[in-house]
């Protein structure tokens, strides 16, 4: 808007970026229930060290002349592979397994992500870039999200405990 040329790698930046959002988020869940338990000596030593690893590979990659991306590709793969080790060692301590983890929270995360982007990509293939694009492609995220969210984000009992929720505070009960 105010930016008349953006600068190299920017799109990749940003998109990258988001990525790693959602594995950060994803891995901060771990850490909160990990903290929950009160042992987190071991937790704390292992993901940090894991964390860490993307300071020499940035290094390295840099040195043997990769792309300005190539540290978001890095942070991106160190934080999905912490997201893994998190649940390794948070399933001891919570009581859950790989595989339920696995299936109820990351399957379901990406399974709704998948689902959200379809409409504003084709949104964004189909109308020319402008203020109007921008703004239609923020709503239909929007309600992309939402629809995708409940649809297959949500288990029927939690889609009517929120229905009954919105349904209390539109009618001021």
């Amino acid at each position: 808007l105010w930016l008349k040329l953006v600068p190299d790698h920017t799109i990749a930046f940003v998109r990258l970026t988001l990525i790693a959002t959602m594995l950060l988020v994803l891995g901060n869940t771990l850490s909160v229930a990990q903290g929950a338990t009160g042992k987190l000596k071991r937790f704390s030593i292992i993901t940090s060290i894991f964390t860490f690893l993307e300071f020499p590979l940035v290094f390295i990659f840099f040195n043997l002349g990769y792309s300005p991306e190539s540290c978001y590709y890095i942070h991106v793969v160190i934080y999905a592979g912490l997201v893994f080790v998190k649940i390794y060692i948070v399933k001891e301590y919570v009581g859950f397994t790989y595989s339920s983890y696995v299936r109820e929270v990351i399957f379901k995360v990406f399974r709704v992500s998948a689902a959200a982007v379809v409409l504003p990509i084709v949104t964004l293939i189909f109308f020319e870039p402008s203020m109007f694009r921008l703004i239609l492609i923020f709503v239909v995220s929007i309600v992309s999200s939402l629809l995708s969210i409940c649809c297959l984000g949500m288990s029927k009992g939690e889609r009517q405990t929120i229905i009954a929720v919105v349904r209390s505070k539109a009618l001021g009960i």
